[in-house]
């Protein structure tokens, strides 16, 4: 009887000694994973440092008498008549563009003008 507790006890003791090897090996590739996770990281915040960089160097140009607001990035052009809605966006149509659409306070004070007028923009 002595001798079988002992046997299952020795076959009980080899699968914690696995299980614990196991759990040493996943630990080891979570570490692995986990490096290489802050590498790529890393590399995500160069690489999106040196893409900001790369656009504040590109000079954009707008085309169809566009022209380019800095702060916002936006493309406008005023059409300085008075239009219905369809009609004005069908011209800012002509110039690949669209009516207009206020999403920021930058873009807010980029229209705030005394006149009537119309606006089309792209980005």
């Amino acid at each position: 009887m002595k001798y079988l507790l002992q046997s299952k006890l020795n076959v009980q003791e080899e699968k914690i000694a696995e299980m614990e090897n196991s759990q040493n090996a996943l630990k080891s590739k979570l570490d692995v994973q986990e490096k290489e996770f802050i590498e790529m990281e890393s590399s995500q915040k160069a690489l999106k440092f040196k893409l900001d960089e790369l656009e504040k160097r590109v000079e954009f140009k707008c085309i169809n008498g566009f022209e380019r607001d800095s702060e916002t990035g936006i493309c406008y052009r005023f059409i300085n008549e008075k239009l219905t809605w369809d009609a004005a966006r069908e011209r800012c149509r002509e110039w690949n563009a669209d009516l207009f659409s206020i999403h920021s306070q930058q873009e807010n004070d980029l229209v705030q003008r005394d006149d009537y007028v119309i606006i089309c923009m792209f980005k």
